[in-house]
């Protein structure tokens, strides 16, 4: 029986899902989706390609494959090792090539950096920089020197950048020590459905697992985060979420014009013999006016003054009238539409 170890694929695994690169340290067999197998050609074919370019560029050893590394190869002094494997108790990690660079360690006057072969994309991911940084810590292991920077070669140019790898050191160290445990058994990550579960050849197992612990990651919405922070409070199912859901009150905030707009707006119309006032249209017919004549009045002996009074024949008018003409605006409306004849008739006073 083979034994288990940490590879490239299972550190690949690790930063995408905790619980893929688990089982594949376990020993749980499934057989690759259609888009993990294509992923796996178009890497493989661009490290063919990026190898035979290193070995035109300069002078290189490119050692068979599956051949450990010892520390005989390193003393060799070679500028570039391609097809570098290194291997122990617990890791299998296989290096695309070493680049040797200045500094001491116990190998020489130099010491080497891993080389990592991206892709046609022209940037570098965080990724791609954890996987160095994890090579940094298994080359430690032969030259006694931790290198604080890594090669990546990408694009079509095979152009090669340094990165360097000082921040992401704790993070890789912590990264080795979790698969460490995954794989002796001493600890097991908690099971959460993501976005590569789609491509991944554990989808179906793990879903079942999920929907028999009926676990929050269902909720494609919840992000790990959110599902952190209801694992303190004590909720780890969907039915114990489901229990904290609550309808939203209604605001107790009142519009205190909202009473005046609705008397308003339902307020009945006010309505006359002949309809309302002001809603009436433009009168068709021009509005007259009649003059009687002044009467005279001298009882007093203190001289003659004229009395008259001016009447507004029609129906409406079109527009409200001026202030000024109020008055004869309230005689219209008590008395109603009256004649010339009927207002000649009334008695004078004199």
């Amino acid at each position: 029986m083979v034994s288990v170890k940490i590879t490239e694929e299972v550190l690949t695994a690790y930063l995408h899902c905790k619980y893929k690169a688990y089982l594949l340290l376990t020993g749980v067999v499934q057989e690759s989706s259609e888009y993990e197998q294509w992923l796996q050609r178009h890497d493989q074919e661009y490290i063919a390609a990026a190898t035979r370019v290193l070995l035109e560029r300069e002078e290189a050893l490119c050692l068979p494959s599956h051949t450990p590394l010892t520390s005989e190869h390193l003393t060799q002094g070679l500028t570039t090792i391609l097809g570098a494997h290194v291997e122990d108790a617990s890791c299998a990690l296989a290096f695309h090539a070493l680049q040797r660079v200045p500094g001491a360690s116990s190998v020489g006057a130099f010491h080497y950096v891993p080389v990592l072969f991206g892709s046609t994309g022209q940037a570098v991911h965080e990724t791609q920089k954890l996987l160095l940084a994890c090579g940094t810590l298994v080359l430690e292991r032969l030259q006694h020197v931790r290198p604080p920077s890594g090669i990546v070669i990408s694009g079509d140019a095979y152009k090669a950048r340094r990165v360097d790898l000082g921040a992401q050191q704790v993070k890789a160290q912590k990264i080795l020590n979790d698969l460490t445990e995954y794989l002796q058994g001493q600890k097991k990550p908690r099971l959460w459905l993501n976005d590569p579960c789609r491509i991944c050849r554990y989808q179906q197992q793990c879903k079942a697992e999920a929907t028999q612990l009926d676990d929050l990651s269902l909720l494609r919405r919840m992000s790990e985060r959110e599902i952190q922070l209801y694992n303190r409070k004590g909720i780890f199912t969907v039915r114990q979420l489901s229990y904290t859901f609550r309808f939203r009150k209604r605001s107790k905030r009142v519009n205190p014009t909202a009473p005046l707009l609705t008397r308003i707006i339902h307020q009945p119309k006010k309505s006359t013999r002949e309809g309302t006032f002001w809603d009436q249209d433009a009168c068709q017919n021009t509005p007259s006016q009649d003059h009687y004549g002044p009467q005279t009045s001298s009882s007093d002996g203190l001289g003659a003054g004229q009395i008259g009074l001016i009447v507004a024949l029609g129906h409406n008018a079109p527009a409200q009238p001026s202030w000024s003409c109020y008055p004869l605006l309230c005689i219209w409306s008590q008395g109603g539409s009256r004649s010339s004849s009927q207002v000649g008739e009334e008695p004078h006073t004199g």
